[in-house]
């Protein structure tokens, strides 16, 4: 009885961290479909040299982080949180020595997909550790209860 509760639970917890990471990552695709739209409406020829290359190096960094999505923990929070301290930066940079461009900023949405992510890799990483746990329960004998 303990086994079968046990692996049952374990089941559940998995299954609610991958559906919901998954999930998240999906809408974190639909907002970068979304940014690369607002990206590509201040035709070129408006843009300075310095925009450019700022946006195509923040549409480079965003694509590397959605290859991320199957690598471990550390890494996606490494990789997420580089994506946004290096957009902050840029967006300085830029506002310093062009104020009249466009902003090749994230768009709020898509800086909130990014944050949803790295908000719920603390609660993905508990729910894997209780799976764990009940799995060494399903696996021990009644006879330890």
């Amino acid at each position: 009885c303990w086994e079968a509760k046990a692996t049952m639970a374990s089941h559940v917890l998995r299954t609610l961290a991958n559906s919901d990471y998954h999930r998240a990552w999906e809408k974190l695709r639909c907002e970068f479909a979304c940014q690369q739209v607002l990206w590509g409406k201040t035709p070129e020829v408006q843009q300075s040299i310095v925009h450019q290359d700022i946006i195509a190096a923040q549409k480079s960094n965003v694509e590397f982080a959605l290859t991320m999505e199957s690598a471990s923990d550390a890494q996606v929070v490494y990789v997420l949180e580089a994506m946004l301290s290096w957009n902050d930066t840029m967006m300085k940079r830029l506002s310093a020595e062009c104020p009249e461009a466009a902003s090749p900023a994230l768009s709020p949405s898509m800086r909130a997909a990014t944050e949803g992510i790295l908000r719920m890799m603390p609660a993905r990483r508990a729910r894997y550790d209780l799976a764990d746990y009940c799995d060494e329960v399903a696996a021990m004998s009644d006879a330890r209860f």
